[in-house]
């Protein structure tokens, strides 16, 4: 793609940009130990094979999000997924029935998936102004969950932690 192309995609990307923060619940969740899986993965086919594992079910995970049932997706609905790195972010819109029982159902789920590819996690889960709009997330409501999520206290065992105010 030239330089001009890649300009006016850009420009476009930006022009999406129309809604400013919303009130939405978010969770933010992160591989444990994914430094040390992927330097072991090197000398351990299990291992890889666990990490390329993660990913797909990452992959499949937002791929659902898009797919129509009847006759919304569940990004229709509001709900945003995110990936980057050994990193998740699921949000759904304050709009969306019972947003912070589907954001949990949907980890719960998740987690269970990974932890049977022995991918443990720790997340934090809060409500608050975000935006989130396909990969782009940003927001105070983001930098709290991670904050839960990073918490010296509880850094170190796998586990979401749900913020007090929810």
């Amino acid at each position: 793609m030239d330089r001009e192309a890649k300009f006016k995609r850009y420009n476009h990307q930006i022009g999406r940009w129309t809604k400013l923060y919303e009130d939405r619940i978010v969770a933010f969740v992160d591989f444990l130990g994914f430094k040390n899986m992927v330097a072991d993965s090197i000398n351990d086919q299990k291992i890889f094979n666990n990490i390329k594992i993660g990913i797909c079910l990452n992959e499949f995970l937002k791929m659902r999000n898009y797919k129509k049932d009847k006759f919304l997706s569940e990004c229709d609905m509001g709900k945003e997924i995110s990936f980057f790195s050994d990193c998740m972010v699921i949000s759904y819109g304050s709009k969306h029935p019972a947003p912070l029982f589907y954001a949990s159902l949907d980890l719960v789920h998740h987690c269970l998936n990974l932890a049977n590819n022995n991918i443990l996690v720790r997340g934090g889960i809060t409500y608050g102004k975000l935006y989130h709009k396909e990969n782009i997330c940003f927001g105070p409501a983001m930098n709290e969950a991670y904050r839960l999520e990073s918490d010296a206290s509880c850094a170190k065992y796998p586990r979401i932690i749900i913020d007090e105010e929810l």
